[in-house]
């Protein structure tokens, strides 16, 4: 569980789950505030383990993402449950990017 959290200013991603050395299972990234990265929560499944439902709800998202308006990206793959997460400062849905 990763939650009431500030994590901003980040490079690459706030959070960024890749998998690479075994299964993950039971993440929570809720009631966050985080900014920046490539897109600032970045998970992505690998062939090396297996993932299980992540779920990010609750979280606001600034707007400073190298790629634009990328709060969080997954790949299709990853069985994502994303609710009521907005940008910051107002109540605009932040989006699920999938690839």
């Amino acid at each position: 569980h990763i939650e009431h959290n500030t994590i901003t200013n980040s490079y690459n991603a706030a959070l960024q789950v890749t998998q690479d050395h075994g299964a993950v299972s039971g993440l929570f990234f809720q009631d966050n505030w985080a900014d920046g990265g490539g897109c600032t929560v970045n998970i992505n499944s690998k062939p090396m383990g297996s993932m299980s439902t992540v779920t990010v709800t609750d979280n606001k998202f600034g707007h400073a993402t190298r790629v634009a308006n990328c709060p969080i990206v997954a790949s299709t793959d990853v069985p994502l449950v994303a609710a009521r997460n907005v940008f910051v400062n107002s109540t605009q849905t932040a989006p699920v990017r999938r690839g």
